[in-house]
This record gives structure tokens, C-alpha cells and sequence, in this order.
């Protein structure tokens, strides 16, 4: 059990743009405790001006400690260094509002109008 919650807790996909990134963030199947300071630095590290998708789609647990830090960037962390943040994949038990319905493997979003016109903006719009 240790090995498996030893495992990186996240792999990812960068593009840059002229804007800034966007950073795909998918979660491992299972984010324990011992995940949280990876994750949290993982977080931490992200430029300011990028766009980030939180994708817990092939995730069947997160620790309640990784959800707070999860929680915490989205809300207060990200705003304050102008990253916009997109949740995708998120189990209705972990109360976390998924803000995007689904992903294509090129970090496009599709279903959601909404959030199809915010990666829209991100790449184009000139005053992002």
C-alpha cells in the first residue's frame, strides 16, 4: 500500500502560448496524505498568466488534505497571480465543483460552451 501512495500523484501536458501556459494537470488513481507537499509544490510552481486544468477523471481517491490545498489554489492562490483554473473529473463526494464537463487529450474542452469560449479566450483574446 506505502509503494503504491509513493507513486507520483500527477503527471502532465504543457503548451505555451503567446498569453502564457496551459498546464493539464491529470491526477493518479489514488492522492493520499503523502501526496499533499507533491502536489502542493506541483501548484506552487505554476506561472502566473497560465491556465490550469485539474483533471481527476481517472481518480478513484483524494485525501481530504489534498482536496483543501486543491480547493484553496482554485479560490484564493490562483486569482491572486492572474492563473485561471479549471476542475474536471471530480466525484460529486469530494465537493468540488467541476468547472469544465470534459477534456480532449489535447487539452481542448468540448460539451461546455461556456468553458469551450474560456480556452477560446486564454489562446486569443488580446487582453488576457
Amino acid at each position: 500500500v506505502l509503494k503504491g501512495n509513493l507513486r507520483s500523484p500527477y503527471f502532465f501536458k504543457k503548451k505555451s502560448f503567446s498569453k502564457g501556459d496551459i498546464l493539464h494537470l491529470y491526477l493518479s488513481q489514488e492522492v493520499s496524505f503523502l501526496n499533499k507537499a507533491a502536489i502542493k509544490t506541483a501548484l506552487d510552481r505554476i506561472s502566473e498568466n497560465s491556465y490550469v486544468i485539474l483533471d481527476a477523471s481517472n481518480t478513484m481517491y483524494i485525501d481530504f488534505d489534498v482536496l483543501q490545498i486543491i480547493k484553496e489554489y482554485k479560490e484564493v492562490i490562483a486569482p491572486q497571480n492572474g492563473i485561471r483554473v479549471d476542475l474536471v473529473g471530480f466525484k460529486e463526494a469530494y465537493q468540488v465543483e467541476n468547472t469544465l464537463d470534459e477534456i480532449y487529450d489535447d487539452l481542448i474542452p468540448s460539451k461546455s460552451a461556456t468553458s469551450l469560449k474560456t480556452h477560446k479566450e486564454f489562446v486569443l483574446d488580446e487582453t488576457f
